[in-house]
């Protein structure tokens, strides 16, 4: 097995089609995003690695439509280069080397180097839950940052 084979059937691989950003895994399509539709870019990373997939290019094309890619899958780095060249822009990502969650958004320009998204506790309703709270093992929830949710309503 060559080493793209391994690649691909780990992160997938991702192209442009009918001016759609294309990710699959084999057979099965993990993601479509028309390119007119993007209205922010950005990445994340997570602590996922070196076992999954830990870092990611979300596309936003509203508050409740958010998509991604792997940054691993094949394919990736000239999707974005292609992507950028559509919308003006260089969409290089800044993330690889975070072993944790974080969020950066690369365009629109105005944004570059922002949160995207916020992590926020689950506040408790029941009993367990605050029982769960007391010793630390809350439930969070991923949030639009209050900036980027504004721009996309």
């Amino acid at each position: 097995m060559t080493t793209d084979n391994k690649q691909e059937k780990i992160s997938g691989r991702t192209y442009i089609k009918d001016d759609k950003i294309i990710w699959e895994s084999g057979e099965e399509l993990l993601t479509q995003i028309p390119i007119a539709d993007i209205k922010l870019i950005g990445e994340y990373t997570t602590n996922t690695g070196p076992i999954h997939d830990d870092w990611f290019f979300v596309f936003l094309l509203g508050k409740e439509d958010i998509r991604q890619i792997s940054a691993y899958a094949i394919g990736t780095k000239e999707v974005l280069k292609q992507v950028g060249q559509k919308i003006n822009a260089d969409i290089l990502g800044q993330l690889a080397a975070n072993t944790d969650w974080k969020t950066n958004a690369l365009w629109p320009a105005g944004f570059r180097g922002q949160e995207i998204f916020k992590m926020t506790k689950k506040q408790p309703t029941s009993a367990w839950g605050k029982l769960k709270l007391k010793i630390g093992l809350t439930e969070t929830e991923i949030q639009l940052t209050d900036s980027i949710e504004k721009y996309l309503s």
